[in-house]
């Protein structure tokens, strides 16, 4: 299921920042500017820094650092409910064949152990 939200994730944020708002890189650029500004760094050191995240202020990085994000937290998050909820086992199933002891009175000519396959009406037992 992660990997389906991974999908929508990654879509919906590449329209987001390329369609609904072209500004968005910008505006963070200058946000990052004004909070590196008011912490006291030189222009020189707010620059570098703007420099360093620029690689990942891309549609398509931003894009699919969100879908791997997805993926990764499902995973873990699976992990985690693997490890508390147990799923009971399920009941075996035969098909549509009846398996019983064979206990008829009147066959004591058969071992006690054998188990005899009975078939409903019309079922025919297929060997190969």
């Amino acid at each position: 299921m992660s990997a389906v939200g991974a999908i929508v994730i990654f879509v919906g944020s590449y329209v987001l920042v390329t369609a609904v708002f072209p500004n968005y890189f910008m505006e963070v650029q200058e946000a990052g500017r004004v909070t590196l500004g008011a912490q006291g760094l030189s222009e020189q050191a707010i620059q570098a820094q703007l420099d360093a995240m620029a690689p990942m202020q891309t549609p398509l990085a931003n894009s699919l650092t969100g879908g791997i994000a997805t993926i990764i937290t499902g995973l873990i998050e699976s992990l985690i409910l693997a490890a508390f909820i147990k799923a009971k086992a399920p009941a075996p199933r035969l098909n549509q064949f009846n398996l019983k002891k064979f206990k008829d009175s009147s066959r004591k000519h058969f071992p006690p152990h054998l188990t005899v396959i009975t078939l409903p009406p019309g079922k025919y037992l297929k060997l190969f």
